[in-house]
């Protein structure tokens, strides 16, 4: 093999690696907004400025990604009180929980 056909291949290789990479985050953030869209039915869709109906749930956008995520779980396990988020948050993976708390957690300082 040549050094110009081991190079053709070098960087189809990584090409192909790092389009996997873009395509699975894309992938993710995809899921992330599907299973947000059933969230903005009550908590804020636009930081600062109450989601759904009046009296809503508070907006999101002040917690940080670990805060989301900690919640989350905490609802799911029953730790935490709630009435309707224990019944909501059992059904996620903790995949999904993660995907949740970076599509509404701020990023941390």
């Amino acid at each position: 093999m040549n050094t110009l056909t081991a190079s053709l291949v070098l960087f189809c290789m990584l090409w192909a690696t790092a389009s996997t990479a873009s395509d699975k985050e894309a992938d993710e953030d995809l899921n992330a907004r599907l299973l947000a869209g059933s969230c903005y039915g009550c908590h804020a869709a636009t930081p600062g400025q109450p989601g759904g109906q009046q009296g809503a749930m508070p907006d999101l956008s002040y917690l940080s990604v670990a805060e989301v995520s900690a919640r989350l779980k905490e609802y799911r396990e029953r730790r935490r009180p709630a009435t309707v988020m224990s019944r909501i948050a059992s059904g996620y993976s903790d995949r999904e929980i993660e995907q949740l708390a970076k599509h509404f957690g701020r990023a941390s300082p």
